[in-house]
């Protein structure tokens, strides 16, 4: 029996090669602005329930002088609503069929052998858009990269999410989004 193994190479690297991946889609995606001071990025929230209580603020990033955090110290599951989560809305686009690639740097503390979730969702229906992944997050600065396809087409209503449900402390930096290009 031979092995796929040349062959499988031979199709990653023509692939990576032809594929390009266009500029950003994430408004401040390296957290560098804060206007008006008050510790979340510009361009980012926090979403969770009356069951979760949290603090965030800007540290020192893995790729630039900044990251934000989010440290939830206090987690009851209520609802649908119960996590801890750093967001943006309405403020990217997704053509049905195109893909994308989401990358970001993510580190943690207290949050043992909890995952960690990343999804784009339509806020209307609460449907994915595509992008729904978890990922175990280390204490060290981590990055990861997810590529997917996008299920319909949305223009508004739509949230790009990070988010987990216990207390702990999660770091983001560097969050890129963009379109793949064959």
């Amino acid at each position: 029996m031979k092995s796929l193994l040349p062959v499988t190479l031979i199709i990653g690297i023509a692939c990576s090669s032809g594929a390009a991946q266009t500029q950003n889609m994430i408004r401040n995606g390296g957290f560098e602005q804060d206007a008006d001071g008050d510790g979340m990025a510009d361009n980012w929230q926090f979403a969770g329930d009356k069951g979760v209580t949290a603090a965030w603020g800007r540290d020192v990033g893995f790729a630039g002088p900044f990251s934000q955090r989010l440290t939830c110290t206090q987690f009851t599951n209520l609802s649908s609503a119960s996590h801890a989560m750093l967001c943006q809305l309405d403020t990217l686009k997704l053509q049905k069929g195109n893909w994308y690639k989401i990358s970001f740097a993510a580190k943690q503390q207290r949050i043992p052998g909890q995952v960690v979730y990343v999804g784009i969702s339509d806020t209307k229906s609460w449907y994915d858009t595509g992008l729904r992944e978890s990922f175990r997050v280390p204490i060290k600065w981590k990055e990861f990269e997810f590529a997917f396809q996008a299920t319909q087409t949305i223009t508004e209503h739509i949230r790009l999410q990070f988010w987990y449900t216990s207390t702990g402390t999660l770091w983001l930096d560097n969050v890129r989004l963009g379109s793949v290009k064959q």
